[in-house]
């Protein structure tokens, strides 16, 4: 039975390679659908991906990254994201070279230390972490 959520395979190809920014804000897009997957290849010029209150899950976002090595600004604000689990292949640090934006505002995130899993982020220069559950700032380890 085919998923009811929104899914980017439908998308005309011509448009979404030309497309540097894409807001997707509030929709409950299928990305990492079971029997599908992301071409990121298909949006090489994206450089900003907004996924605000989409009930986006952080594994998804990491995987998503893979796809997508020229991004340079993700947004995933609003999704209820509990914790920041470092990706399953690696057991370490998220890897990416180009982000230098993300935005975490408005989730669940409550362990600072959970944020050890961006190192590998190397361009990051701003991590937006308003209206979260963070009660104190530590320095990594």
């Amino acid at each position: 039975m085919a998923s009811s959520r929104p899914s980017l395979r439908g998308a005309p190809r011509a448009a979404a390679c030309a497309l540097r920014t894409l807001n997707l804000s509030d929709t409950a897009l299928a990305l990492s659908s079971p029997g599908g997957s992301f071409d990121g290849a298909c949006f090489r010029s994206l450089s900003t991906l907004v996924l605000n209150d989409c009930a986006f899950r952080w594994s998804d976002a990491a995987g998503l990254l893979g796809c997508l090595p020229q991004l340079k600004e993700l947004h995933l604000s609003g999704n209820r994201i509990g914790a920041l689990e470092p990706p399953a292949e690696g057991g370490g640090a998220l890897e990416h070279a180009a982000l230098e934006v993300l935005a975490l505002d408005d989730n669940e995130l409550c362990e600072w230390a959970d944020l050890r899993s961006l190192q590998g982020l190397s361009r990051l220069s701003e991590l937006r972490l308003g209206r979260n559950r963070l009660s104190g700032i530590s320095s990594p380890k």
